[in-house]
């Protein structure tokens, strides 16, 4: 099992590689996806699994990032796994003047300007999430909880406006 999966659009497949290069120097294994040719169905397959088994899921995001079909469906998969898998741990690192994915932008992120020098620290600190985890899981739980209690909320008004209407015989 890779404990990262690193999601990245196609002009930053260097970048992506520079940092499993540093990742699997510090001794973190991680998965790249290859971007396909041909057989889209088997490497969407693959790419679900190595990504729900991944612990953590880096997310480079740069400026032209949700251009690439394969990113959008990146994407999707991991706002399904960000709901399922409470002890994933999601990274965006945030290239240039990029913004995070909107599932994303409550989660700690990492900014970097995209230069060769930028990926060693990237590398140390998703180090140190994989091993210490990350504070992301309490915000996932209290978001649920507030919208649990939003709910409830909601059922509550429902039920009192329903038993103020008059009844007609």
């Amino acid at each position: 099992m890779n404990s990262v999966f690193i999601s990245y659009y196609p002009k930053a497949r260097k970048q992506a590689e520079l940092v499993k290069w540093e990742l699997e120097k510090l001794g973190v294994p991680a998965w790249l996806p290859p971007r396909p040719v041909s057989g889209e169905a088997v490497f969407e397959e693959k790419m679900l699994d190595e990504m729900k088994n991944a612990r953590l899921v880096v997310f480079l995001v740069g400026p032209q990032a949700t251009a690439s079909q394969w990113v959008q469906r990146e994407y999707r998969a991991a706002l399904e796994q960000f709901w399922l898998d409470q002890n994933k741990i999601f990274l965006p690192v945030l290239i240039g003047n990029a913004d995070s994915p909107a599932f994303l932008r409550h989660v700690r992120s990492i900014k970097v300007d995209g230069r060769r020098t930028d990926w060693p620290k990237v590398a140390k600190e998703i180090d140190k999430i994989v091993t210490e985890g990350s504070p992301a899981k309490n915000t996932r739980a209290a978001i649920k909880e507030q919208t649990d209690r939003l709910n409830l909320i909601e059922k509550q008004a429902y039920a009192l406006r329903a038993s103020e209407v008059p009844k007609i015989l």
